[in-house]
């Protein structure tokens, strides 16, 4: 009998989430010859770009006691962190640690990378073929049989049953054709390299204004950057900072009475509905006057003091952050019945200030960002960004806003946007081919098309993918919040349950596999 062949695309956070599921999965059910293929590009498996080793400026914005890749292992990084202090100590000396702890983003990804060491282990106990590859995946296609043949940059084919896509975050090409120029940095990562690289009176602007660009900015100031630093929202918007509250259980805004709201409208949910939901339950967390959750809060005039209010506001419990938290939990299935009309308002009018009130910061860093600012080292710059080369060096950035248009000049620019919902704007050959070939298409509101109820790919032709599964940012435009951990685990775990049951359903049962097999190459 044929083994089975999955192909695991990317080997961040959200693959960590899917192995481990996946194992469960094969131990709990009747278990099939199994190889599984992980391709990841980057040096280890298991951080993924977001978790990289970096500098340990780059925090995380949620507390270590809440944080973790498994959803049915509540504070599983906080209890690794305390019983194997001697596996990352040494790389994070003097770091103090409890449930309510900010800690690097480097230590989470070194958490991840010990935690694929031991799925490996987890995995060949059950028999299972683990073969990792660093290679990145360029191409893919469906053969007439329905196997799918995946092309990497090393030459190698490999032929796969099942396939998921984990990419994680990608990175935008906007200003792709200024790459070649010294001083343009399309992507930060990792900023210990821009340390290196740019200048320490270089005059810097940073275009972005959420996690990334703080990263930035306390990054290159954390290694001695002299030079001003500019950090430019296209919005307006800036983050807003975690108070002292835990977690919240909802008593109103939860996954079951959404799904009555969208029952008893017949299959639709309007945003209106929403709204009221959420200022239902503001009143039961005692948030207060929400009454202008029924418009868009405008973005700060004078973000310096937007940040020294909310460190104020933060030294206390802010039962609307609870709430929104609370969210995690729906936000994915809400989004899918959400009306289309209500979708394009959303985008257009609250994203900006949802990821400003949603995304908030420690306020460790917060407090960084004042006292640079006022330092006169960091300054704040709203409006979208048009760059040009300078004949003899640097760079001019036409900033358009509400007050018009202005001229900088720079000596470096660096991107800090995040993966950009439309795919043609990705930096990932993959997925330009994926959407070249039509085995993929773009998704009106993000990303590319899949099954809500499945991650199943859906092609040009509108046809669902039985074999291919994605998850995370890729997935944007169907779930909408695609870029917390605890939904993208969410979703791995659901993908690793329909994936085994697709197997159990064409094979029958044998035992596990003792031997290294090879899987089929093309």
């Amino acid at each position: 009998m044929k083994s089975n062949v999955i192909a695991v695309v990317g080997g961040g956070a959200s693959a960590v989430s899917f192995l481990d599921s996946l194992a469960r999965e094969y131990r709990d059910t009747a278990r099939r010859p199994l190889t599984l293929f992980l391709v990841e590009k980057r040096r280890f498996t298991g951080r993924g770009l977001a978790y990289d080793a970096d500098l340990s400026t780059n925090l995380l914005n949620t507390r270590a006691g809440y944080i973790t890749p498994f959803p049915d292992k509540p504070g599983h990084f906080y209890g690794w962190l305390t019983a194997n202090r001697h596996q990352w100590e040494e790389d994070f000396p003097g770091l103090a640690v409890d449930e309510q702890t900010f800690v690097p983003r480097p230590l989470f990804g070194l958490y991840l990378e010990y935690m694929m060491s031991e799925l490996s282990g987890r995995l060949a106990q059950l028999g299972i073929n683990l073969v990792q590859l660093r290679a990145e995946v360029l191409d893919m296609h469906r053969t007439n049989d329905g196997d799918v043949i995946l092309r990497t940059d090393t030459s190698l084919t490999i032929r796969a049953d099942q396939v998921i896509l984990s990419c994680g975050n990608l990175q935008s090409r906007e200003y792709s054709a200024l790459d070649a120029h010294p001083g343009f940095h399309s992507s930060p990562y990792p900023i210990k390299r821009l340390t290196r690289t740019i200048d320490k009176d270089a005059g810097v602007a940073i275009l972005g204004a959420r996690l990334s660009a703080i990263d930035i900015a306390l990054g290159l100031a954390g290694a001695g950057h002299r030079g001003p630093m500019t950090m430019v929202s296209r919005s307006g918007y800036y983050p807003s900072v975690r108070g002292t509250q835990g977690r919240y259980v909802p008593r109103v805004l939860t996954l079951e009475r959404i799904r009555q709201e969208v029952r008893k409208a017949g299959g639709r949910l309007a945003l209106a509905t929403l709204v009221g939901l959420a200022v239902e339950e503001c009143a039961h967390a005692g948030c207060g006057d929400v009454s202008t959750l029924m418009l868009p809060p405008a973005p700060p005039r004078d973000p310096l003091a937007w940040f020294e209010a909310e460190i104020a506001a933060a030294t206390r419990p802010r039962p609307w952050q609870a709430v929104l938290y609370a969210t995690n939990s729906f936000v994915d299935y809400a989004w899918q019945y959400l009306d289309e009309a209500d979708k394009v308002l959303f985008l257009k009018h609250y994203q900006a200030a949802w990821m400003a009130y949603r995304v908030s910061i420690p306020v460790e860093n917060a407090e960084k960002l004042v006292a640079l600012a006022k330092a006169g080292r960091l300054r704040f710059a709203n409006g979208t960004a048009e760059v040009a080369t300078r004949a003899g060096g640097g760079f001019d950035v036409a900033l358009s806003g509400p007050a018009g248009r202005a001229d900088h000049g720079f000596d470096a620019v660096i991107g800090a946007f995040g993966s950009p919902r439309d795919p043609a704007l990705l930096d990932s050959r993959l997925v330009g081919n994926l959407l070249g070939s039509g085995l993929a298409r773009a998704h009106r509101h993000g990303g590319i098309d899949v099954d809500g109820d499945t991650n199943r790919l859906i092609d040009a032709h509108g046809w669902t993918v039985p074999n291919i599964r994605v998850i995370g940012e890729l997935t944007s435009g169907v779930y909408f919040f695609t870029s917390v951990l605890e939904i993208n685990a969410r979703h791995a775990a659901r993908c690793a349950h329909d994936l085994m049951a697709a197997i159990a359903a064409t094979q029958p049962a044998v035992a596990p596999a003792t031997a290294f097999a090879l899987a089929r190459h093309g």
